[in-house]
């Protein structure tokens, strides 16, 4: 079986070494399989625990969704689902999870746990509280650096805005000559502080450590599978 992302956009997202990487564009750019592409790569890490999330479980299990795209995937490199608990399991003892959090209070069932790989589908569909605590559970005793991954179509009221804000134009529009290009931040508070470099932060935010981001733009002309294979789906969506 010969797995690979697309050209473009899908490739450049598997190969950003950012901590916090948002993959948006309008639906139909392969964003969500790229998720689980991302995922791919981590499957033989003995120990390694990611986690995926939808905001509720039916979109979990939806036609094409989450689920139903790794059950076309997983099992290849052999992984073992287990479907009471959304589970993949794979020879070398890595685990991937599939989660909802239909409920604010629902991240809290995640408390204690250790997730090297957190990957959000549609992260405008989560609250910043939501997406700020799960990231204090981004963490590992492996040798990966812990990471987080999201899909979205930019929402001008969400919370993701302010995250990729320096990647989008006053129209709310990416700005395609700054895909890829890595910032770097701190949060104080509610606030987010930003910087070119990680050094420019720690000198003003001695007690943090920067992590850094960045924003990879997709659009429909990324993903030629679905182009070709549904050549009317580009009406239906206009």
């Amino acid at each position: 079986m010969d797995i690979r992302p697309h050209d473009g956009p899908q490739s450049h997202f598997l190969q950003t070494a950012a901590d916090v990487c948002v993959y948006g564009g309008a639906a139909g750019g392969g964003k969500t399989y790229a998720l689980l592409l991302d995922a791919v790569r981590y499957v033989g890490v003995p120990g390694f625990t990611g986690v995926f999330f939808r905001r509720t479980y039916p979109q979990i299990v939806a036609p094409d969704g989450l689920w139903d795209l790794a059950c076309g995937l997983f099992p290849a490199l052999g992984g073992k689902p287990r479907w009471n608990n959304l589970e993949w399991s794979f020879p070398s003892g890595a685990k991937l999870v599939m989660s909802h959090l239909q409920y604010e209070k629902d991240a809290l069932s995640h408390q204690g746990a250790q997730y090297c790989g957190i990957w959000w589908d549609e992260l405008t569909h989560f609250s910043a509280r939501q997406f700020w605590y799960l990231l204090s559970r981004n963490r590992t005793m492996t040798a990966v650096r812990p990471f987080m991954r999201a899909t979205c179509n930019p929402d001008p009221d969400s919370f993701v805005a302010e995250l990729i804000g320096y990647w989008l134009g006053d129209d709310g529009l990416p700005r395609r000559e700054r895909s890829g290009a890595m910032r770097w931040f701190v949060r104080d508070g509610d606030r987010l502080d930003w910087a070119d470099s990680a050094s420019e932060l720690a000198a003003r935010h001695q007690d943090a450590a920067p992590l850094s981001a960045t924003f990879i733009p997709s659009q429909l002309e990324d993903n030629p599978t679905l182009c070709e294979r549904d050549p009317g789906y580009r009406a239906r969506l206009q």
